[in-house]
């Protein structure tokens, strides 16, 4: 499912103009190495989906008889819920089983997120010292000021209540994008956690944005005369 964001947050890739590097330019029928990994991500997920083992008890002819419907609605209806999240008991209950439904108050991002830590030289008039980017990599992201990289689960939170759930984040190897409270964050939500290879930062898509991201910030401060320290609401 795709998501438009409010415009204060969307930093559009498609108006801007590739900057200079040192690196040599990617042709247009050359593949991307973020690309590879995407479609191995995706076909991993269509593979571990199809061999799965694990499948709903609950048919059309058991949901109609429960129901009190034709075949058809219930084929409709099974065809229509989503089963994420199921939980599996073998043997007989002995006790209650909380419900694990987080992942169900929020709409889910059928796409790969990217994620990463900016930060900035300065700091802020609001005490920030760092962002949290979360991007598809293409022309949607988002931004959310931290006082230090240590705020990252929070930023997540918040992308999470404000845009969705992601499907599949990929980020880097550090330990508060891993670890802690950001994973018990992933594994409450359900969601497929990725991380790049070691010291291959062009795997991930937030760090050319997080590039972009800066650009415009230099731009904005710039054309408006404002000091450095004003750069949080610049980024925003």
């Amino acid at each position: 499912m795709k998501v438009d964001p409010p415009e204060l947050f969307i930093s559009s890739l498609e108006t801007l103009t590739v900057p200079e590097s040192s690196s040599p330019p990617v042709r247009a029928n050359e593949t991307h190495e973020a690309d590879v990994i995407s479609h191995e991500v995706q076909h991993r997920e269509a593979m571990a989906a199809a061999s799965g083992t694990k499948s709903s008890v609950i048919t059309k002819e058991v949901l109609a008889n429960c129901w009190l419907i034709g075949l058809e609605p219930a084929a409709r209806t099974l065809q229509a819920s989503t089963q994420c999240g199921m939980r599996y008991v073998e043997g007989p209950l002995e006790r209650c089983l909380r419900t694990s439904q987080a992942h169900m108050r929020f709409p889910t991002l059928n796409i790969i997120t990217y994620t990463d830590t900016m930060f900035s030289c300065k700091k802020s008039v609001r005490g920030f010292t760092c962002a949290q980017v979360f991007t598809d990599g293409y022309n949607f992201s988002r931004v959310y000021p931290m006082r230090a990289k240590g705020d990252a689960p929070h930023a997540l939170m918040s992308f999470i209540h404000e845009v969705g759930v992601p499907k599949t984040l990929m980020s880097d190897l550090a330990l508060e994008e891993t670890r802690g409270e950001w994973a018990k964050i992933v594994k409450q939500y359900h969601i497929g956690q990725r991380t790049t290879e070691a010291k291959s930062p062009w795997q991930n898509r937030a760090e050319a944005e997080i590039h972009e991201l800066k650009k415009l910030t230099r731009r904005v401060l710039k054309q408006s005369r404002a000091p450095a320290e004003l750069w949080c609401f610049a980024i925003e």
